[in-house]
């Protein structure tokens, strides 16, 4: 028999200071902390489980320009009870080679301890996971091109990011468990079209290769390939949107038809259409209806667990 309860408290604040407009190059900076207070209390077959987990953290921020180049930069120190501090950090930064074409580039660093959920959690748990340490760097571009009688009838762009990550928390075998080195590379190509005023067509590719860096095979949960499309008009006072999400195949735990545990396999691709439309009365009241997964698509983001089904939200937006 197994019960389980847990609760999670967080606080956060934060400061946000802006140079006059009127300042050849304006900054923008931001400061915060955030406080979290998190707690678990299971029976597993017999056993009481009681865990807790304080952790605080402070972050500092900074965006502005100097001269043609807007930089970017992020510090931040987090303390886990139980896991120490940490500091981490990132930065980064744009180019416009033109009016119609941007480069940009940044590289930081990353640190995450593990949950409560991952240590305790009945039967699935590992008590003495380590924190993941990380470092990831990317570059991209983004151009516009005229066509359709528009300056930007047509876009472009492109990304590369690149991350290693020690102490991976992942799911190995019936347990969470730390892997010891992961490397995921990461590529997106994008590009919009605009043949109306109103009108913008968007499709956008996503080939993840995420590795176990000591085996050399593949991470599980991680799809290789991805594809999205959407269609977005906007007109006077309506607008709607219809996209399509296509998560391919990857690796996961599998499971049989009775639920029990089938070892390590492919999980099949899924595809997911979602619509959406709404109506701006006047300024302060906004008529919407949204529908996800409107072709009742069966599907499980992760093998075990059903997605949801076919479903419709309608709704008031009123703003004073």
């Amino acid at each position: 028999m197994q019960a389980c309860w847990a609760m999670n408290f967080m606080a956060s604040g934060a400061l946000r200071i802006s140079t006059p407009n009127g300042a050849s190059a304006p900054w923008t900076l931001l400061g915060g902390a955030t406080v979290e207070d998190e707690k678990i209390n299971a029976v597993s077959w017999g056993s009481a489980i009681v865990g807790t987990q304080e952790h605080w953290g402070v972050y500092a921020g900074a965006q502005g320009a100097l001269g043609p180049v807007n930089l970017t930069a992020a510090l931040r120190h987090d303390d886990y009870e139980g896991f120490g501090g940490e500091t981490t950090w990132r930065a980064g930064a744009s180019y416009n080679i033109t009016a119609a074409l941007r480069v940009y580039a940044a590289y930081g660093t990353s640190f995450r301890a593990p949950s409560l959920y991952e240590r305790y959690v009945p039967f699935y748990g590992a008590p003495d996971l380590d924190p993941e340490t990380g470092e990831s760097w990317e570059a991209g571009a983004d151009a516009r091109f005229a066509l359709f009688g528009r300056e930007n009838g047509l876009e472009l762009g492109a990304l590369y990011r690149s991350s290693e990550i020690d102490n991976l928390i992942g799911f190995f075998g019936l347990t969470y468990a730390n892997i010891d080195a992961a490397e995921i590379d990461y590529a997106e190509a994008r590009i919009a079209l605009r043949p109306l005023d109103w009108l913008t067509a968007r499709v956008t590719y996503a080939n993840t290769d995420a590795r176990d860096a000591s085996s050399d095979t593949a991470l599980a949960r991680r799809p290789r390939h991805g594809w999205s499309a959407s269609l977005e008009a906007e007109h006077g006072p309506f607008a709607a949107q219809l996209s399509w999400r296509e998560v391919g195949a990857r690796l996961d735990t599998t499971y049989d038809d009775f639920g029990f545990w089938a070892g390590t396999g492919r999980a099949g691709s899924y595809e997911i259409v979602r619509v959406s439309a709404s109506w701006a009365v006047n300024d302060g009241v906004l008529l919407y209806v949204a529908g996800d997964n409107v072709l009742d698509e069966t599907y499980e983001p992760v093998n075990g667990f059903a997605g949801a089904p076919a479903s419709v939200l309608v709704g008031v937006r009123l703003r004073p």
